[in-house]
C-alpha cells in the first residue's frame, strides 16, 4: 500500500481502498503530488491515456472546498477530473452541487468497497454545441444521445455517436439518390461504376467520402456532405481508433466539427 503522510489516519482506508480501484483499472497514481497550483496536497492523482484524476480524499465536502477545486481543475492544461472520496455516510447536501459543477464523487464503505457515485467530467474541456431549439424532431432525436453524452462531459463517446449519426443519413441519402437513378460515380479509371446499395450500406466515412466525390453532377447538398466528411474524418478516425494519442491536437477540433456536424445534418434529416 501506498505511504500517504498528508490523510488523517481515521481517513486511511478511504485513500488506500480509492488508491486500489484506480490502480486495478490500469491507472499510473503519483502519492500525494506537490503542486503550486493545487489548493491543498490531494491523496494521489490517477493518470491513464493523457486524462489526469485528482482525488481528494476527505470525511465532508462543503460548496467553497469543491468550488476551489473545480477552479483549478478548469485551469489545467492536460485534461482533468477531480474526485473527492468520502466515507460511504459522508454523503450530504453538498454532494449534488459538487456534482454539478462536475466533480467526481467515490463512496468508500466500512468495508472498503468503493461506489463510484458519479465519475466527473474532464474539466478543461469547454464546448458550445449548436442550439437544438428550433431544430425538427427527428434531428432532435438522433442527437439526443450525442447532447446528452456531451452533457455528461463524455464529449469523446458523444463526438463518436454523432458521427456515427452523419454516417447513417449520409448512407441513406447516397442510397435513396443511387435508388432513383440520380448519382452515378465514376471511379479514378473513368470508369462508370456506382456501387450497390449493400456496399453503400457497409461504407466508413472515408469510403463513403470518396464515393460522393466520384459522384458525377454534384448538387448542393452533395458537395456540402463531401466537404463535412472530409472535415471530420482526421478526428473521427483518432478519437475511435487511437483513444489517448493525439487527444491535444484533437479537441480543439470537436467544437467546429459538431458545427459542421449539425449544419450537414440540417440538409439531409
Amino acid at each position: 500500500m501506498p505511504d500517504f503522510l498528508t490523510v488523517p489516519d481515521e481517513l486511511l482506508y478511504l485513500a488506500n481502498a480509492a488508491f486500489g480501484h484506480f490502480d486495478e483499472l490500469g491507472y499510473a497514481c503519483t502519492v500525494e503530488p506537490k503542486e503550486l497550483e493545487y489548493p491543498e496536497r490531494p491523496a494521489f492523482v490517477a493518470e491513464l491515456n493523457g486524462e489526469h484524476t485528482i482525488s481528494v480524499v476527505c470525511s465532508h465536502i462543503d460548496a467553497k472546498h469543491v468550488g476551489r477545486w473545480v477552479r483549478c481543475g478548469k485551469s489545467m492544461t492536460s485534461p482533468t477530473k477531480i474526485a473527492f472520496v468520502l466515507p460511504a455516510n459522508g454523503l450530504d447536501q453538498h454532494v449534488p452541487i459538487a456534482t454539478a459543477q462536475g466533480a467526481g464523487i467515490f463512496t468508500i464503505s466500512d468495508d472498503s468497497t468503493v461506489t463510484m457515485i458519479s465519475g466527473g467530467v474532464d474539466l478543461t474541456f469547454q464546448i458550445a454545441l449548436p442550439e437544438l431549439t428550433d431544430e425538427s424532431a427527428a434531428m432532435k432525436r438522433k442527437l439526443a444521445v450525442a447532447y446528452q453524452k456531451f452533457a455528461a462531459g463524455d464529449w469523446r463517446d458523444a463526438f463518436s455517436e454523432a458521427c456515427i449519426v452523419l454516417e447513417q443519413e449520409a448512407r441513406n441519402y447516397f442510397i435513396g439518390h443511387i435508388e432513383t437513378g440520380r448519382i452515378v460515380t465514376i471511379n479514378n479509371k473513368g470508369k462508370v461504376k456506382t456501387p450497390t446499395v449493400e456496399a453503400v450500406a457497409r461504407m466508413t466515412i472515408g469510403r463513403l467520402y470518396t464515393a460522393f466525390s466520384e459522384t458525377q453532377n454534384l448538387n448542393s447538398t452533395d458537395q456540402l456532405v463531401i466537404d463535412t466528411l472530409k472535415k471530420i474524418n482526421s478526428a473521427r478516425i483518432n478519437g475511435a481508433h487511437h483513444r489517448g494519442k493525439n487527444e491535444a491536437a484533437i479537441r480543439p477540433l470537436i467544437g467546429s466539427n459538431m458545427h459542421a456536424i449539425v449544419n450537414c445534418l440540417r440538409a439531409l434529416v
